[in-house]
């Protein structure tokens, strides 16, 4: 999702009331991109307290910045 998204879009719509936001997932992506990581490693990305996402932080120091909007 993206701020123009987000501002058309209730949490209930949201698929298991999970999101995260476009910004975040670049975020992750270029922290990915340049990870000492040997192998797969398969993770969640979320928006900060929908699910858990301790093994993003963990593995690349990654943690959401924009929480849904109030």
């Amino acid at each position: 999702l993206d701020d123009a998204a987000l501002t058309h879009m209730s949490e209930e719509q949201a698929e298991y009331g999970a999101f995260v936001h476009l910004d975040d997932v670049a975020a992750a992506t270029q922290r990915a991109l340049v990870a000492a990581v040997e192998g797969h490693v398969r993770m969640i990305l979320c928006g900060p307290g929908a699910f858990d996402a301790t093994l993003a932080r963990q593995t690349l120091g990654w943690r959401p910045q924009r929480a849904w909007p109030s």
